[in-house]
């Protein structure tokens, strides 16, 4: 597959809305992707698809789409407080 246009469309206090470029759009709740709720709004916006994933690269999340349209497939998540430490490891090796 190639790369899919992503877009951040809408940002509430409880999910994220990315549209993609194939017509396809994903709410993501923040009671089950608690990870958005520690980034900031310049991270959310930086979207990227590759056809097979939604990556925010400068938050270190991505998500399989396949998952993302039949979530009832999906296994447990990273835990938070294990992405939150990986995250604090990342930026202290870049700063």
């Amino acid at each position: 597959m190639s790369c899919i246009d992503a877009k951040l469309t809408e940002l509430h206090l409880d999910s994220l809305t990315v549209e993609l470029s194939n017509g396809e759009r994903f709410v993501l709740p923040f009671s089950r992707y608690g990870y958005f709720r520690y980034c900031p709004i310049t991270e959310l916006e930086n979207v990227v698809c590759d056809g097979y994933s939604l990556e925010w690269p400068d938050a270190q999340i991505d998500f399989e789409l396949e998952l993302l349209r039949h979530p009832e497939r999906e296994g447990d998540l990273v835990p938070l407080d294990k992405w939150l430490a990986y995250r604090e490891k990342v930026r202290q090796q870049t700063a």
